[in-house]
């Protein structure tokens, strides 16, 4: 077996060039088709901890991401329903205001993470899919660190 050196090309690696209607059926730098699965990921976090911190947050983080389970049904599948269990165990565990706080800086980090992968999916959503859904990302308490929650 011959060494093969950096930049060689093996057997294994060669392509034979496209002619004719192959080379017009796939442009060389043809992207990839869009992966919705990060933008679908990131609505059913942003949605399970609104779960979670509904009866902690003064106002409705669920009715302000609302859309989020438009969306799914918009798509013949159910919305997303449930709670981030590591958020349940940890807002249960402290005084109110402290919960509030971290569901606070929780949600306020998925909205962003969210808002990333919206702007990618307007962008190259799948035919017949619906607009991405509007959330809201608060403010949920009057400072940073919720002590007006009680």
């Amino acid at each position: 077996m011959a060494p093969v050196t950096a930049g060689a090309q093996t057997a294994g690696d060669a392509t034979a060039p496209q002619t004719g209607a192959d080379a017009q059926a796939a442009p060389a730098d043809a992207a990839p088709p869009y992966d919705p699965r990060p933008f679908l990921t990131s609505m059913v976090d942003y949605r399970l901890i609104a779960f979670s911190c509904e009866q902690v947050l003064p106002g409705s983080p669920l009715s302000d991401s609302s859309e989020i389970a438009q969306f799914f049904i918009d798509l013949g599948q159910q919305p997303p329903v449930g709670t981030d269990a590591r958020m349940d165990r940890i807002i249960y565990q402290l005084i109110r205001p402290q919960s509030a706080s971290i569901c606070t800086e929780r949600l306020r980090r998925a909205a962003l993470a969210y808002s990333e992968e919206a702007a990618a999916y307007e962008g190259q959503k799948p035919d017949g899919w619906p607009p991405a859904p509007r959330i809201s990302a608060g403010p949920w308490c009057q400072d940073l660190s919720c002590a007006d929650v009680r």
